[in-house]
């Protein structure tokens, strides 16, 4: 495991995270078809959606992302 050099890495937060499902599961025509090709569940899918479940680690590999933690200094 080591560091892999990027020149255009971007910080996401949340609210980014949730804009970029919304647009993916848009693209794709719905949360079922979503779910379906990327073998999620659709109901943990829509909890997530509408706020009432964080993102699932699922979820975040499913947009090809992954959890990065940044040390602020404080």
């Amino acid at each position: 495991m080591g560091v892999r050099p990027c020149d255009n890495l971007r910080i996401l937060d949340n609210k980014d995270l949730m804009r970029l499902l919304r647009l993916e599961v848009k693209q794709a025509g719905g949360q079922s078809s979503w779910a379906r090709r990327e073998r999620s569940d659709r109901t943990m899918l829509n909890r997530v959606l509408n706020g009432r479940k964080p993102l699932t680690k699922e979820i975040i590999r499913a947009l090809k992302l992954c959890n990065v933690y940044a040390f602020d200094g404080d």
